[in-house]
């Protein structure tokens, strides 16, 4: 099992680490039929900042996210995601890596309400987070043709 690193804010400003004794790093992708919902676009990225999840949420149709950080809090998000109204939501792969966190934060990417997800940039975040190999998997294509 991995041990996850930890910074907490103290008094004054001051950072310290703080070790996760015995916790595993576990990544989930999730792909959704869409993700277009203001409320969704706002309480995603809250609760992954809440959990200390880092990844990314891609935006419009089809929809994708991805969370990493501690095993526990990652089922968490899950949980809470899956107790919403989707059309439909898979988690398509969840994995514990032994390589650390693939992202630094968590961001937002995608299109607006009602437009189609662009793929070559879900890919494009994937292969710079060193992922890539997950993209055939969480959308179901195999070939982006230019």
């Amino acid at each position: 099992k991995l041990c996850l690193m930890r910074t907490l804010a103290v008094r004054g400003g001051k950072t310290f680490s703080v070790r996760a004794e015995n916790e595993t790093l576990r990544r989930a992708y999730v792909w959704s039929h869409h993700i277009y919902a203001k409320k969704k676009k706002r309480e995603i990225p809250e609760l992954a900042k809440k959990l200390d999840l880092t990844g990314f949420c891609s935006t419009g149709k089809p929809g994708f996210i991805i969370v990493e950080g501690g095993e526990d809090k990652v089922k968490r998000f899950l949980v809470t995601i899956k107790r919403w109204p989707w059309q439909r939501l898979i988690v398509r792969l969840q994995e514990d890596s032994d390589n650390g966190r693939a992202f630094g934060a968590f961001h937002m990417t995608g299109a607006g309400g009602g437009e189609k997800n662009d793929l070559k940039e879900v890919r494009r975040i994937m292969e710079e987070a060193g992922i890539g190999q997950h993209f055939e998997t969480i959308t179901g294509i195999a070939d982006l043709r230019s």
